[in-house]
């Protein structure tokens, strides 16, 4: 299967990860009442996030934020 993965070709078979089953048994019970449940959820803090660049290369320097 190595081989097959340095050579850039795709194995023809691949068995699942063993969290894959919990993962199906757990969106079993999540999904399983007709009524979704509820979880009230509340922020503690926040984050702002700013991105952005300068450009010196021409006769004005510019940004953006």
């Amino acid at each position: 299967m190595a081989s097959e993965l340095l050579d850039g070709k795709a194995p023809a078979t691949v068995l699942p990860a063993p969290q894959l089953f919990e993962d199906l048994e757990m969106l079993y019970v999540i999904f399983s009442e007709d009524t979704p449940t509820k979880f009230p959820v509340r922020c503690r803090a926040s984050v702002t996030m700013f991105y952005g660049f300068g450009d010196a290369s021409g006769q004005r320097f510019g940004s953006i934020v």
